[in-house]
């Protein structure tokens, strides 16, 4: 466990000083102004413009978790630190488990700020804020899927093109596109995603749930989290069958 936890904060460390959290915070931060701007002028009723910018928010946490998860392997691979922290008695499957740890905290960091901020503002302007600790939990877990999955991606292919096709596989995205496409296959192909890919099993999850909220919850975040395992323990196996420290791949 002290190999995994120093590893996360390394992975921290790796973040910060990329710049990513400062990048990730002003950018936040200026949709937060604009948001602000946008409850002060009531260009929309403030319930309105509230739940827009919950998804806006999901779009920025799912976007903004992408980028560590895609390129920690990467970034280790380009310093040549790799070499450092293999040398150490440190496995595959630790070194991947920090890398997850280190990523989900900065994403969860996001999550809590820009959440407090949207639950400011409702306060401030007498709004029912769109934030509860289940619809948060639902947007952390989400983006640790995505993260994940674009991990795994990365193991495969260079770590941008892993971060393109992670969003564009984003179920979402996939059918309006599918759709837009008036193909029936890349319909049917939008629908497998649907129950495939991350975001799209948590709502398809919590959809098709007939059971009590409490349940549901607790199902959908069991669904959610063996799934990221899942990711993981693929990424943890391609992982060790690839040369890491010869290797040029994120």
């Amino acid at each position: 466990m002290r190999a995994i936890g120093a590893i996360a904060r390394d992975q921290l460390a790796d973040i910060y000083h990329r710049h990513l959290f400062v990048v990730a915070l002003v950018v936040t931060g200026l949709w937060l102004v604009g948001l602000a701007v946008q409850l002060y002028l009531r260009l929309t009723p403030p319930a309105v413009t509230l739940s827009g910018a919950l998804d806006t928010m999901l779009s920025l946490l799912g976007l903004f978790t992408l980028v560590p998860f895609c390129t920690a392997f990467s970034a280790d691979l380009d310093r040549g630190t790799i070499r450092v922290v293999l040398s150490k008695p440190v496995s595959r499957a630790q070194y991947t488990l920090g890398k997850v740890l280190g990523c989900s905290a900065f994403s969860v960091a996001l999550a809590l700020f820009a959440g407090w901020v949207i639950t400011m503002l409702a306060v401030i302007w007498g709004a029912q804020t769109p934030i509860t600790m289940v619809g948060l939990l639902s947007a952390v877990l989400g983006s640790l899927m995505l993260g994940c999955y674009g991990m795994f991606l990365a193991t495969l292919m260079p770590p941008l093109l892993a971060g393109v096709l992670a969003l564009v596989l984003h179920a979402e995205l996939f059918m309006g596109l599918a759709t837009a496409a008036r193909s029936n296959f890349w319909i049917i192909c939008a629908r497998i995603a649907a129950w495939v890919l991350p975001e799209n099993f948590l709502t398809s999850t919590a959809s098709a749930s007939a059971v009590p909220p409490p349940i549901a919850v607790a199902l959908q975040a069991s669904g959610v989290v063996g799934y990221a395992l899942l990711l993981i323990a693929a990424t943890i196996v391609v992982r060790r069958r690839q040369d890491l420290v010869g290797s040029s791949r994120g």
